[in-house]
């Protein structure tokens, strides 16, 4: 088919050839030579196509990941030290118990009066004399009296008092450790991809390694739209969008600095030429540091150090024994009368 416009001449005189006129195609934005469509080659039994995209053009697209940074500082804080200073208070302890109490005299404070709390009778003697018709018994009776009274008693004294008290202060915490951590932390960040290839499957790479299993796809809120790992597609504009999971596990681990997270379309992470059709890439960057720290307080012993009064109270029981005689004296008058028959005897 030819395209219509102004007619084109060549000459070929002397082996050289000059244009004499150009053709304007249909759409009127290109002039050209004017050209029929011919078959070059006709091969009917091709078992597949190839797209030429990628030998001769890709898309390149630009990849986003908020944050794109982790600079990072873990504590981890020890049990806190304390320090005490207790001042020698124990040895006013020991002093304070060597001391011990020391007592004045006992004085009476209250004295009783004796009371008769018992008589036992010990010994009885009996004397009889007859004089005459009368017969004197004298009884001699030797008794044992106790009397006890009750005294009260007292007595004052001094001790050393020792009483132990700790005051605290803080001091604040100190860091005993930095460590640089060797391995990124595992976090979740944005990934936003622009200008990809429309309607194509996708596959992350993070420092060469396939990371798609770590991708969740997400619409453009970041609301997610699929399960992690089930494929990053761009849509009809080239966008697309995901939450990547940075992995800190012992099957899977990046160390710091900064790593290259890449996206395209190859499953291999090609860069050939009709390998690859659409790709882009961006910069991911880690540092972490551990500080171990620990807290520092200071005890102080404070001995408060004072002199007791005490008092003691006794009561005493005082027992003493007399003993005395009584003396009975019994007169008897013996008579004898004769009445009736009968003898009586009178004393």
């Amino acid at each position: 088919a030819s395209s219509s416009g102004v007619g084109l001449e060549i000459g070929s005189t002397g082996g050289t050839s000059t244009i004499t006129g150009v053709e304007a195609t249909t759409p009127g934005k290109l002039i050209t030579l004017p050209y029929n469509h011919e078959v070059a080659i006709n091969q009917p039994y091709a078992t597949a196509s190839r797209n030429t995209s990628g030998l001769q053009y890709s898309w390149i697209g630009t990849v986003t990941l908020d944050p794109n940074t982790d600079y990072w500082v873990d504590t981890v804080t020890l049990p806190e030290v304390q320090v005490n200073i207790d001042n020698n208070a124990d040895n006013w302890e020991t002093v304070a118990n060597a001391f011990g109490t020391q007592w004045g005299s006992w004085e009476t404070i209250i004295s009783g009066q004796p009371v008769l709390s018992n008589t036992e009778v010990v010994d009885t003697v009996t004397n009889q004399t007859q004089t005459g018709n009368q017969l004197r018994t004298t009884t001699t009776t030797t008794n044992l009296q106790t009397y006890t009274s009750t005294d009260v008693q007292q007595r004052v004294g001094t001790s050393l008092g020792v009483k132990l008290s700790t005051q605290s202060q803080t001091l604040g915490n100190v860091v005993r450790d930095t460590n640089i951590q060797p391995f990124m932390r595992s976090r979740v960040v944005r990934m936003t991809a622009r200008a990809f290839k429309p309607s194509s499957r996708l596959y992350a790479f993070f420092d060469g390694i396939n990371v798609t299993a770590f991708v969740t796809p997400c619409d453009s809120n970041f609301r997610p739209i699929g399960a992690e790992g089930s494929g990053i597609v761009t849509n009809s504009k080239g966008d697309a969008y995901g939450l990547f999971r940075i992995p800190n596990q012992d099957s899977l681990r990046f160390r710091r600095g900064e790593k290259v997270f890449r996206l395209c379309d190859s499953f291999t992470n090609s860069a050939a030429a009709g390998i690859v059709t659409t790709a882009g890439q961006t910069i991911y960057a880690s540092e972490g540091l551990i500080n171990t720290t620990q807290g520092v307080s200071v005890a102080t012993t404070i001995a408060d150090i004072s002199v007791n009064r005490l008092t003691d109270v006794r009561t005493l029981q005082n027992t003493s024994t007399t003993i005395g005689n009584n003396i009975g004296d019994l007169l008897t008058l013996n008579c004898t009368a004769n009445i009736t028959g009968t003898t009586l005897v009178q004393s």
